[in-house]
């Protein structure tokens, strides 16, 4: 199902489950429904089942808006005490569409517990007491925590009661084909054979050819234990003290807690020249991504300076972590959005986008550990492997079974969504916007407020998709053909892969630009325009660029 079909979906209403592999976009029409709703004024839950998703969106853990804390099972006792609490019950009565991301780490017991609680709160016996419920993740994930037999909240009876309409995305933008997403599909279809084990294995080194360039890459380990003494040795083995950057805190002490949890950031990071270091959050303005990797080349008085692996020089300075609610902020942490990245664990490692990465998946303990780790990748190229195990290759069947059945059934979803007369969609799209309280004239992005409305790269984005011209997004959105190459320039950083095929110019030698940046290994445009003894323009050399892989 395309990105567009599910936000149609989205908009009338349906109870949805939103999947696809890692790397499809979840993330980001999620992002867009949010936007469509606070500009409906229809009051929406973000939440997520691990702080690190919840930070990511800017909203709360299930657990936390719900109040169940740690309880992976709620009795009645249990739900009436919680609903005791006004600000709770509030939160379940009010609120019009509750969104759970990474849903694939919820129990089914927590899934039926979350179930009744809205429903009592809300005096309804629908399930969920009848608020549009919106379930993201990929069960190939890690799945829930547990000390017994791992069960998964498709396994839940309300499960089948919200009668979810099925999307499931069809596009990939991490792996956009080549060897690793063969490795990838095989892990999920369960076609893993021998050339997959093949391709593995090429990324395999010997032991003593382990390289001065192969220690800077990013190691993904089973275990924090491991990482933390990669880290703390490779730090070491650098000269100097080291700065230190301390973590600035406000709001309540609870929420600023779990933002610390939830976040990968750290109360205090200690800093050297030379340090290899990962990006914990997205800010396409300064032009990093979370998951972007660089060396510290020197620390100013203030801030470090980060090379990345493309060359770019960044200055890293303080970016706030925040909870809001309600459109206010509710706690929120201040710290350099960096973290030693010598080595993480496969776990913290869910949601990035790695070029490189060593994996050691030899410690693998639960199935679909090692597809975690391989998806964070986005070629085989990248990819350096200590070994793996058994486990590291298994993946649970009751999650392939479940897959293969979702594919369908949302094949069949977006059949009936194209049955549907455009005003049979727009009259349904009203009556939800009425069910939920909400305004039929959206508000504008100055009346929404700065901080929830679209960015504008999404904006571009959306045009970019639908093969518009740089010229063609430049007239359609009041800006200049410079502002709109510098959006897709900061798309290419999130979406390695998006097709702009279509903004090639016949008039333009691409592919002899592309090769200079590549024989002359930089991307710096003033060298280009040198080398071109200023044949060409900086646009055109920008253009060009955005083709250098």
């Amino acid at each position: 199902m395309t990105q567009e079909d599910t936000l149609t979906i989205l908009q009338m209403g349906y109870n949805v489950f939103l999947t696809g592999e890692a790397g499809a976009g979840k993330t980001y029409v999620l992002q867009k429904y949010i936007s469509y709703l606070r500009k409906h004024k229809i009051k929406v839950a973000i939440t997520a089942s691990t702080g690190i998703a919840a930070t990511h969106l800017g909203g709360l853990t299930i657990h936390s808006w719900s109040g169940i804390g740690v309880r992976s099972y709620l009795d009645e006792q249990d739900i009436d005490e919680i609903l005791q609490k006004e600000k709770i019950y509030k939160r379940f009565r009010e609120t019009s569409v509750l969104i759970i991301d990474e849903v694939s780490m919820l129990t089914p017991s927590q899934l039926e517990g979350l179930s009744k609680m809205a429903q009592i709160a809300r005096e309804s016996r629908e399930p969920f007491g009848g608020m549009q419920i919106v379930l993201v993740g990929d069960f190939f994930q890690l799945p829930p925590v547990s000390k017994g037999a791992v069960s998964f909240a498709f396994e839940s009876p309300v499960w089948t009661k919200l009668k979810l309409a099925i999307c499931y995305l069809s596009s990939q933008h991490r792996q956009n084909g080549g060897d690793l997403y063969d490795v990838l599909k095989s892990l999920r279809s369960g076609d893993f054979d021998e050339y997959h084990y093949d391709l593995l294995m090429s990324r395999v080194p010997e032991a003593e050819a382990e390289t001065e360039e192969d220690s800077e890459l990013t190691r993904l380990f089973t275990h924090n234990v491991n990482v933390d003494e990669y880290n703390d040795k490779e730090l070491e083995k650098l000269p100097g003290t080291g700065r230190v950057f301390y973590m600035i805190e406000t709001g309540s002490k609870t929420l600023v807690d779990m933002l610390k949890r939830g976040s990968l950031a750290k109360e205090e990071i200690i800093l050297k020249k030379g340090a290899i270091v990962m990006f914990i959050k997205n800010n396409f303005e300064k032009g990093y991504v979370n998951g972007s990797i660089g060396k510290v080349i020197d620390i100013s008085k203030e801030h470090p300076i980060i090379e990345l692996i493309d060359g770019r020089k960044i200055l890293a300075t303080p970016d706030d972590f925040v909870i809001e609610e309600d459109g206010k902020i509710k706690a929120k942490i201040s710290q350099i959005p960096l973290r030693l990245a010598w080595a993480i664990t496969i776990h913290k490692s869910q949601g990035m986008s790695l070029d490189t990465a060593f994996l050691d998946l030899r410690e693998c303990f639960v199935p679909g550990q090692g597809y975690v780790a391989l998806s964070r990748l986005r070629t085989l190229e990248g990819l350096t492997l200590k070994g793996f195990n058994k486990k590291s290759l298994e993946m649970d069947e009751r999650v392939r079974a479940f897959d293969e059945r979702a594919k369908k059934l949302s094949d069949e979803a977006a059949r009936r969504l194209l049955a549907l007369e455009s005003e049979e969609r727009e009259s349904r799209e009203k009556t939800f916007i009425k069910k939920s309280f909400g305004v039929l004239q959206p508000l504008s992005d100055e009346e929404v407020g700065e901080d929830i409305k679209i960015s504008t790269h999404e904006k571009t984005l959306t045009f970019l998709l639908e093969k518009k011209s740089i010229e063609e997004i430049a007239v359609l959105r009041e800006l200049t053909e410079g502002t709109i190459l510098s959006h897709i320039e900061h798309l290419k950083l999130t979406i390695p892969d998006i097709d702009i095929e279509h903004l090639r110019k016949d008039s333009l030698p691409i592919g002899d630009i592309v090769r200079a940046f590549k024989e002359k290994d930089t991307l710096s445009l003033s060298e280009m325009k040198d080398y071109f003894e200023d044949k060409y323009s900086f646009e055109e050399l920008r253009l060009a660029r955005l083709f250098v892989k």
